[in-house]
């Protein structure tokens, strides 16, 4: 981070790159902003439940994974993680409509 940089801004932005790399052949990322990785601790959308198995990176899960369009594996979190998580989404959300009304303000009065 630069000086005079807003990381909570900056962090919006930050792991957009996952979603777009190799990482994505196993994990399940969000092109949307999505800092704090919740995206790939979403259960599967597929309407199926995840065998012990699933969890495990193997040549023939990719293999399997690819054939059936599925992605390798998600990221469980705990309630109170994903709470807490929900809580610093809330915080940079807040800091984004501060910043875009600080920047409007200034549009308006110049």
């Amino acid at each position: 981070v630069e000086k005079g940089d807003n990381y909570l801004m900056r962090m919006k932005s930050d792991m957009s790159w996952l979603a777009d790399s190799a990482f994505s052949e196993l994990l399940d990322f969000s092109p949307k902003s999505d800092p704090f990785l919740v995206h790939p601790s979403a259960p599967s959308t597929q309407g199926r439940t995840r065998e012990a198995d699933d969890f495990r990176i193997t040549p023939t899960n990719l293999k399997s994974r690819k054939r059936r369009g599925t992605k390798l594996a998600a990221l469980p979190m705990k309630k109170d993680l994903l709470l807490r998580i929900h809580a610093a989404e809330m915080v940079i959300l807040e800091e984004s409509v501060h910043l875009h009304m600080v920047a409007e303000k200034e549009r308006v009065l110049t």
